[in-house]
């Protein structure tokens, strides 16, 4: 019963695409939220019970061979040869050992799989719950869940993708649009996780980011972490400074110079300030991917979903997201000036 409740909750959680749906999961959570906490630790006692009975039959085996071997020599000591124990306790000796240990390893994997069960169990609910607390944030800065792209596609339209040797993954790709200073943006936020093997061990790295469709000019990339460019022309600008710190190429001088006036490198500086590592880079189809290292866009707040009351508290009111709109802030700079140097030219 417990897990055809866990089983709907993630279904119904997974789905959720308004507040309707949220309180629906809430109500729903709250019925069936003691069913689930009994069950989860009915999981752990049963994998403790089984657990002890292991190890009670691996200290038992050897006091029972212990017993039937005093037993044996209790009763016929001296009609046998020494070191030798009568036939019967020899028989049982040879069935004990078997049945003993199969039970023994029957309890461990019976121990293992509850334990198991209990972890998976917990993981399930748990996961359940930053679940709608992004949805409810999404809600409230109007973000909607978007298609995501392929990494072939990723990789082919911008360098800062093709990043580990290892696994790689687009945790969430959201869809927003907004209006900065009477200009329309639409644009995508994600969570981008990649791994490398690193000493013999696996570690996961992140990268945040947001791509804007409609940028007026085209294949730029203003790098200050990657190693990996596609652009044939290297650039350097006046700032010994920002050369320091960015590694310039484009598809043509006139192009990159036209955009990096001083009023865009004073931008990008200020806005390297508040973000690590960061990257521009505009594809040959006019979309500008910003990323950097430090920042969610999206923050969740950790939050159980079997404690309601915490989750609920956490959704009551409308987030901001204040990085995100700093970069939507910094994109319409970008843009603004893109379009002034570029005004009758594209």
């Amino acid at each position: 019963m417990a897990d055809d409740f866990t089983d709907r909750l993630v279904k119904m959680s997974e789905a959720a695409t308004c507040r309707a749906d949220i309180d629906n999961i809430l109500a729903f959570a709250a019925k069936a939220g003691q069913t689930i906490s009994y069950s989860n630790r009915l999981y752990v006692v049963s994998a403790i019970v089984f657990a002890a009975g292991a190890a009670f039959s691996t200290i038992v085996l050897p006091e029972l061979l212990s017993l039937l071997v005093e037993v044996g020599n209790f009763y016929s000591p001296d009609i046998r040869p020494p070191d030798t124990m009568p036939p019967l306790v020899s028989m049982i000796i040879a069935l004990t050992i078997p049945c003993i240990i199969v039970l023994s390893l029957w309890a461990v994997i019976q121990a293992c799989i509850y334990f198991g069960r209990a972890i998976k169990h917990s993981m399930r609910v748990l996961n359940i719950g930053p679940l709608l607390l992004r949805l409810d944030i999404m809600l409230d800065n109007d973000l909607s869940y978007a298609p995501t792209p392929s990494f072939n596609e990723l990789d082919q339209r911008y360098c800062e993708f093709a990043r580990g040797n290892r696994d790689r993954e687009i945790e969430y790709y959201v869809y927003g649009e907004t209006t900065v200073q009477e200009t329309k943006l639409c644009y995508h936020i994600y969570k981008f996780r990649y791994e490398i093997r690193i000493k013999g061990g696996v570690t996961s790295f992140y990268r945040y980011g947001l791509i804007l469709d409609g940028f007026t000019t085209q294949n730029i990339q203003i790098f200050s972490d990657s190693t990996q460019y596609r652009l044939p022309v290297n650039w350097t600008t006046e700032s010994i400074e920002f050369n320091k710190q960015f590694k310039i190429h484009a598809t043509d001088e006139m192009t990159i110079a036209k955009f990096l006036q001083p009023t865009v490198i004073l931008a990008i500086e200020n806005f390297s300030n508040s973000f690590k590592k960061v990257n521009i880079e505009v594809d040959d189809s006019h979309h500008l991917c910003i990323s950097f290292e430090d920042t969610d866009l999206l923050p969740v707040p950790t939050s159980r979903l079997i404690d309601l009351q915490n989750l609920t508290n956490s959704m009551k009111g409308k987030t901001k997201l204040p990085s995100l709109d700093q970069v939507l802030d910094f994109a319409h700079t970008l843009m603004a000036s893109t379009d002034n140097n570029f005004a009758g030219k594209i």
